[in-house]
């Protein structure tokens, strides 16, 4: 870590400041654990007790608690993460938007858990969630249900600050409207704003915004 963020191990954080925003995913194909992580960063009470350390150890030891199967797991790794061969600072797979290690310490638990990084590469959010918090978890399949029924289950699982994230299917490429096709999101916040229904998703990607309604040059938003 010192080498990747070019400072004193001491500089470096475990934590620093939780949020969402805190994940940039990078090669690797695991935006549904990136989102599933995301969407947990909203309540960070939640986030740190997946974590036995809860300070940078100068001794490059960490441990994660996870479910596997339902029976608590600890994972021990290393503080070693992939670079580019020409560029020593920048990680192959998730960054940190900042000097801080649980977004790369939780991807490379889970690649020890399925044996390498590759392995795990697509998933769904629900899976990496009860891996993650050892609860159940529910997925619903939106052509089942009509908007008013999906509506009616977000809204109440927002009131309930449930973790919930979304995922567009592989059939419709939509990134006209800066969705991309077979992507998982976070879903962080559901709206009524009059007669919209609006919601506040999260690309782990970190880039790539909604053009369409509401989005920041919409002509909908008012004072």
């Amino acid at each position: 870590p010192h080498e990747i963020f070019q400072c004193d191990y001491d500089n470096i954080a475990l934590f620093d400041t939780i949020c969402p925003n805190d994940i940039s995913q990078g090669i690797l194909g695991v935006c549904y654990l990136l989102s599933a992580l995301s969407a947990l960063a909203e309540f960070p009470g939640r986030l740190t007790n997946i974590y036995i350390n809860q300070e940078s150890n100068p001794q490059g030891v960490y441990a994660m608690r996870l479910y596997v199967k339902g029976i608590p797991t600890d994972i021990f790794v290393d503080d070693y993460f992939p670079c580019y061969h020409n560029n020593p600072t920048k990680p192959f797979f998730s960054k940190p938007k900042g000097n801080e290690l649980w977004v790369l310490l939780a991807e490379k638990v889970w690649a020890k858990l399925f044996n390498n990084y590759v392995a795990c590469e697509a998933g769904f959010m629900d899976e990496a969630l009860e891996y993650l918090l050892g609860c159940p978890t529910g997925r619903f399949l939106t052509p089942d249900q009509t908007e008013d029924e999906i509506w009616k289950i977000l809204s109440h699982a927002d009131k309930k600050n449930y973790i919930i994230c979304a995922a567009t299917n592989g059939q419709v490429t939509t990134e006209k409207e800066g969705l991309v096709a077979h992507h998982a999101y976070s879903l962080l916040s559901v709206h009524q704003l009059g007669e919209h229904r609006v919601l506040k998703l999260r690309n782990p990607w970190g880039h790539l915004e909604w053009k369409g309604d509401f989005s920041d040059s919409s002509p909908l938003w008012t004072e």
